[in-house]
């Protein structure tokens, strides 16, 4: 008898442990299913803000009645679409696809600041062709670098920088402008338009908290403040993907 009850309480409580492990089974699916949902929505919203801006800068040159700039930036920006469109369908690109399309977007913003640089340094131990990102994951970042940063600067160059290296298993891009300083741009923007001009970015945390909640990754985003010379550099560590 002894043998019997200890037998059914064995069956009792494994049969509650495979029920209780269903069930978490059950909810960690249902999360992620959740959060990959919510990252659908992000990338579908963060293409029209991209794009947006990029047309404001035609915009500017059709103004001022450069046409033969007009024509030229309306090519690369009719390119620029079909890439971004593009890549909005996957997941994850190439670094190399990524890139291309981030080059070209910064030859556009070039042509509108005439003292704008940028340079793109890739470590030799970065494969290009077979790592891949989100699609748009530094753009918003370059684009507020530029936007917020470069644009308000009135005397010197203005500096864009991007370093990509491979640290172990973690790709990381280094984003870093010498424009005015965070604190100075914030003081130049008030109420909603201040709103308005932070939505690309917090797009681009909330996607990298979903990247984290889907995949377990120790994908992150660092902003920090630099003092000599003023400006700011953005380090997103993104865990290599191949």
């Amino acid at each position: 008898m002894a043998i019997i009850l200890l037998a059914g309480i064995s069956m009792v409580y494994r049969s509650r442990v495979q029920n209780i492990r269903r069930a978490e089974t059950a909810k960690t699916a249902l999360s992620k299913q959740i959060a990959e949902i919510e990252m659908k929505a992000i990338r579908a919203q963060m293409n029209p803000h991209f794009l947006f801006n990029s047309l404001n800068s035609i915009r500017l040159l059709i103004d001022r009645e450069d046409n033969e700039s007009a024509k030229i930036y309306l090519t690369k920006f009719s390119k620029l679409i079909r890439q971004v469109l593009d890549h909005s369908k996957h997941k994850f690109i190439r670094l190399e696809d990524e890139l291309n399309t981030l080059r070209l977007y910064l030859d556009l913003e070039k042509m509108r600041f005439k003292n704008f640089n940028y340079s793109i340094t890739i470590g030799p131990e970065v494969g290009i062709d077979f790592v891949e990102i989100p699609p748009l994951l530094m753009q918003p970042y370059v684009e507020n670098a530029i936007w917020h940063g470069l644009m308000h600067k009135e005397k010197g160059d203005r500096k864009l920088e991007i370093r990509i290296v491979d640290r172990d298993t973690m790709l990381e891009i280094i984003i870093e402008d010498n424009g005015v300083g965070r604190a100075h741009s914030a003081s130049l923007y008030k109420g909603s338009q201040k709103t308005k001009n932070s939505i690309g970015l917090k797009m681009s945390e909330d996607r990298i908290k979903f990247l984290r909640d889907i995949y377990g990754s120790e994908a992150s985003v660092e902003i920090i403040d630099l003092n000599d010379p003023i400006g700011t550099r953005v380090v997103i560590r993104f865990p290599v993907t191949d």
